[in-house]
């Protein structure tokens, strides 16, 4: 999945206080979506959006770019990115795939008992489900 080092100037010092959410930035040149991560205090975090998505049936991969490195997800994570083209650049998501460090366990450990607060604090309208079909 992502790539270890985005996580590195993206520290999260209270991980179990704290989240991270990516900023949208634009496409480079080879049209990957590309985004900054940032931390916040999950008590005084920006307002955000939230992607749940299906995790099975996808195995191939493709890029995307965090942070300015080149970062592998799934390619159905990458299409729901570029397909989202519309999204603002400044706006924020929280997308589990990618704003944890799936490589970290005590990470997930802190974080993943958030993610039912996490979603509580995205307004409905906000709360993105994406279902990938294959053509």
């Amino acid at each position: 999945m992502a790539s270890h080092s985005i996580y590195a100037e993206c520290q999260l010092p209270e991980p179990d206080r704290m989240i991270r959410l990516l900023e949208v930035e634009d496409f480079d040149r080879e049209s990957r979506p590309c985004f900054k991560l940032r931390s916040y205090r999950l008590d005084s975090a920006p307002e955000f959006s939230a992607l749940s998505r299906m995790w099975w049936g996808q195995d191939q991969e493709n890029s995307i770019v965090i942070n300015a490195q080149p970062t592998t997800v799934l390619l159905n994570l990458r299409n729901f990115l570029t397909i989202n083209r519309v999204s603002p650049q400044g706006e924020l998501l929280w997308i589990d795939a990618l704003c944890i460090d799936q490589k970290s366990q005590n990470e997930k450990k802190a974080q993943v008992p958030l993610m039912g607060r996490i979603y509580s604090l995205v307004s409905t309208d906000s709360k993105i489900v994406y279902m990938y079909t294959q053509y």
